[in-house]
């Protein structure tokens, strides 16, 4: 018996440590599959009909129309009819006041809703319903982790910027989107989010929150080489442009990007022509966007794999994300679910009101979610398609060479810039996928202060292909060629000579995957670009090493992840750290977060308001929720307070208990501070 509970012992710890598999579920309406937690098989909810049962409260046991055959909204969503479980879609939650049993629920919704993903793109597409009527013109959409997560996975990086796993992660990330509102119970709104992939979602419990709320007061500005009216709401009267979605912050500051859902390949390719039209000798760039236009509409897209497609590199120059493919014939591509421009930024407030939706549901893949099935998700495996277990790493030297040394005639100091790449890197896959690698190429991209003319002025660098102009900072981004992801070594090495002022630099390391299809190799592939920054640090050894071409192969810089890479940095005190929330799970500050201020509530105990009052000095605080211990937010207040303040807030539509008020201030900060309400 002793032999017997030991071998268990280590047979359960194998399996407690094992890397996160298939859980093998299937939500495709023809034939759901389901072995985890049988009661949530889909067998009673087809989003591929025209016409869906409902019941809400404002139209009670009635047929509406779904979005994707609506005539008279969302046209992208009817034309392209990108729905199909053929095609990747999976369904993640649902509500028409219908049990899982296809049974009226004893209470009636007020609104009705479904979520659907893409597991070949790793897009979430959020499909949203309202019941009263308000008039506004425009519609936020906001998906972030509940207040009870402990450890917040990588699931929504995507939404502040591309980062390797083992990078300190944004607190409490919040993906957010524009969709214009129609003061018509019938209309749908919709927003299309692109998931991150995280190995270790299975390992802890981390659950997903979605919030639709009304524009009414807000400012949108665009900067930078796009300059059409794309966004454009003020003081509650404007438009939201209703050809995609638009993601972006409540505040957004001079470090962040716009992040752009196009609603057709035509309109990406359009406004992408735009962009590239301000760079200098962009003809062949826009002769490369326009073959990228017809070959994303192509069955055969990217089969021959990505050598055999040379304007792709400049095809996909401007952008930092991009995603698309994977359809079946004769199917072709009409939604392009997410890019972030190099070239474009936003910025501005935005004020909101009149909360409509409250979602809460287990993120997909997560450690028990089969214990909860109220939110349980019914496509319940890890959301994304790839990531980089580790942070790419530049050694960095900078010499000065003192004026009219070596003979020179110059009567000023130059500079030389050594780059060696330091580390391996090791890069995952998501096995719920069903996708394998068919060829992956790398490049990097440099932003300098340092502009030349022609780019290939940088010494014996080989950074000649110019990508564009950075809309921060208004340096251009430079590139090396593009060389296969099996050839990337570990050490190699740029060399930037003779500059005239001392270089500051950022660099990124850039990959395009071509993905195929395990389930059917007929299909198109699936291109998806990233760009992830990298770390500079300073050394004072000398560097050497190979500098990179397109035609050296050393290999051993980049590679799958194993079993044991990938157990290993999930069990990690890094991970752990990194990923923590700054709400603990019964609601109290946690250990990583000791701040309690600099505003205080009272009074505490409440009735029927609260006050908060304080001073800050070097920042803003932009935006108050009030959440209960369940992580349900209750209220959400966009604010732009700064030096001293005191405002009033209603509790009277609190029931009595515990909450949280979490700040967000401008420099990026997230604190939360407790209450209780007692009437």
């Amino acid at each position: 018996m002793e032999y017997k509970l030991t071998f268990l012992i280590i047979i359960l710890s194998k399996i407690a440590f094992s890397q996160c598999l298939n859980n093998g579920i299937t939500t495709n309406p023809s034939a759901p599959v389901n072995n985890q937690l049988p009661l949530k098989r889909n067998l009673y909810f087809d989003w591929r009909l025209q016409n869906i049962q409902s019941n809400t409260t404002c139209q009670p046991l009635t047929l509406v129309e779904s979005p994707f055959f609506k005539v008279d909204n969302l046209e992208i969503l009817r034309q392209s009819k990108d729905m199909l479980p053929e095609d990747g879609w999976e369904l993640i939650r649902r509500d028409f006041g219908y049990t899982d049993n296809n049974t009226l629920k004893p209470e009636t919704p007020e609104h009705t809703y479904f979520i659907l993903y893409n597991k070949f793109t790793g897009v979430l597409r959020i499909l949203l319903k309202t019941c009263r009527g308000a008039d506004y013109n425009g519609m936020k959409i906001s998906i972030r982790f509940d207040a009870t997560t402990l450890y917040q996975s990588a699931l929504l990086d995507l939404t502040s910027g591309t980062r390797a796993l083992d990078s300190t992660h944004t607190k409490n990330p919040i993906g957010q989107s524009a969709s214009v509102f129609v003061n018509d119970r019938t209309k749908w709104f919709y927003a299309d989010f692109p998931m991150n992939y995280d190995p270790c979602t299975c390992k802890y419990k981390t659950k997903l929150n979605i919030i639709s709320q009304l524009i009414q007061n807000s400012v949108i500005n665009l900067q930078g080489s796009i300059t059409g009216t794309i966004t454009s709401i003020a003081n509650g009267a404007g438009t939201v442009n209703s050809s995609g979605s638009y993601s972006f912050k409540d505040f957004v500051n001079d470090a962040d990007k716009f992040k752009k859902g196009y609603g057709s390949v035509d309109n990406f390719i359009t406004e992408t022509k735009n962009v590239v039209a301000t760079i200098p000798n962009s003809a062949s760039t826009i002769t490369a966007l326009t073959n990228f236009q017809t070959e994303l509409k192509n069955v055969q897209f990217l089969k021959t794999g990505l050598a055999v497609v040379p304007w792709l590199k400049a095809a996909v120059g401007v952008l930092d994300f991009f995603t698309g493919g994977g359809k079946t014939a004769p199917q072709t591509v009409q939604i392009m679910p997410m890019a972030v421009n190099l070239s474009v930024r936003l910025s501005g407030t935005m004020q909101t009101s009149n909360q409509y939706h409250n979602i809460t549901f287990t993120n997909p893949g997560s450690l028990d979610a089969q214990n909860d099935p109220d939110i349980y998700p019914f496509y319940n495996e890890a959301l994304g398609v790839f990531n980089l277990l580790n942070t790419p790493i530049l050694l960095t030297k900078i010499t000065t060479i003192p004026p009219f040394a070596t003979g020179q005639a110059q009567p000023f100091p130059l500079f030389n810039a050594n780059y060696v790449f330091k580390n391996p890197l090791k890069y995952v896959i998501n096995p719920s996928s069903g996708l394998v690698l068919q060829d992956a190429q790398v490049a990097f991209v440099m932003e300098s202060n340092i502009q030349t003319n022609p780019p290939a002025n940088f010494g014996s660098t080989s950074f000649a292909f110019l990508e564009g102009k950075d809309a921060e900072t208004g340096n251009f981004l430079y590139r090396t060629d593009y060389i296969p992801i099996q050839c990337f070594a570990n050490n190699y090495q740029f060399l930037i000579s003779n500059l005239p002022i001392k270089p500051i630099t950022k660099f990124k390391l850039k990959i395009m995957l071509n993905f195929k299809r395990t389930n059917n190799p007929t299909a198109q592939n699936i291109l998806q670009v990233l760009s992830y920054p990298i770390k500079l640090e300073n050394t004072t050894l000398n560097l050497t090493g190979t500098t990179f071409n397109s035609t050296s192969c050393p290999g051993g810089g980049i590679s799958q992840a194993n079993s044991t890479d990938i157990n290993t940095f999930c069990s990690s005190t890094l991970y752990t750290t990194n990923r923590a929330n700054r709400i603990a799970s019964n609601g109290t500050t946690s250990s990583n977060d000791t701040f309690n201020g600099p505003f205080k509530i009272s009074p505490n105990p409440a009735n029927n308001f609260i006050n908060i009052s304080g001073t800050l000095t070097n920042t803003k605080l932009i935006k108050l929720e009030i959440a209960d211990m369940f992580g349900r937010i209750h209220a959400i207040y966009d604010e732009q307070l700064q030096g001293s303040f005191t405002k009033s807030y209603t509790t009277s539509n609190l029931l009595n208990g515990v909450y949280v008020m979490r700040a967000y201030y401008s420099n990026g900060e997230t604190k939360p501070l407790k209450f209780i309400v007692k009437k």
